[in-house]
């Protein structure tokens, strides 16, 4: 198994950023909802599970 290097996740990400014609600000909204969206995923189904939700910091 290939060992996960966040510096090559990086750089992927943002070669494929600019490769889809994204600006800078666009690419960082669009992480930025990601962002949201997992956050409330989880809250959800902490909420199902009847536990505390974690906090989670970018």
């Amino acid at each position: 198994m290939k060992a996960f290097s966040a510096s090559e996740h990086r750089a992927k990400q943002s070669t494929s950023a600019t490769e889809k014609g994204q600006s800078g600000r666009d690419y960082t909204l669009e992480r930025v909802r990601r962002f949201q969206m997992a956050d409330e995923n989880l809250k959800e189904a902490c909420a199902r599970l009847g536990i505390e939700k974690p906090v989670m910091t970018c």
